[in-house]
């Protein structure tokens, strides 16, 4: 379970209502194990079923991270056309590391806050 400041929450639902129909994605960058800044990523499949974070853009976030003393500690996405359901562990951070955190909203244009 990952606890998120309202600011980071808030962020993240105006991403995915700024990006419906599509699904909306991004990156945390964490500190200690605690969430610290939210990265708005583009969704490069531009989908309402898919996302899938330009790699270039990955790297420039991840550099930025690592920069400010961070590193990556969740990823985002919206599922706007279907309940939301447990992921497949992804690998984040340019070590490749496993994660399996999640976050998001069933479909609907108003999130459950």
């Amino acid at each position: 379970m990952i606890e998120l400041e309202r600011s980071f929450f808030d962020e993240m639902v105006g991403h995915g209502l700024a990006a419906f129909p599509n699904e909306a994605c991004g990156l945390l960058a964490g500190k200690e194990g605690r969430p610290v800044k939210f990265f708005a990523m583009r969704n490069q499949d531009a989908s309402t079923v898919s996302y899938r974070i330009d790699p270039k853009e990955q790297l420039q976030v991840e550099t930025e991270m690592e920069d400010e003393g961070g590193r990556p500690s969740g990823c985002f996405h919206t599922h706007t056309h279907s309940e939301a359901f447990p992921p497949r562990p992804i690998r984040i951070g340019r070590s490749g590391r496993r994660s399996g955190r999640s976050l998001g909203w069933p479909c609907s244009r108003t999130p459950i806050t």
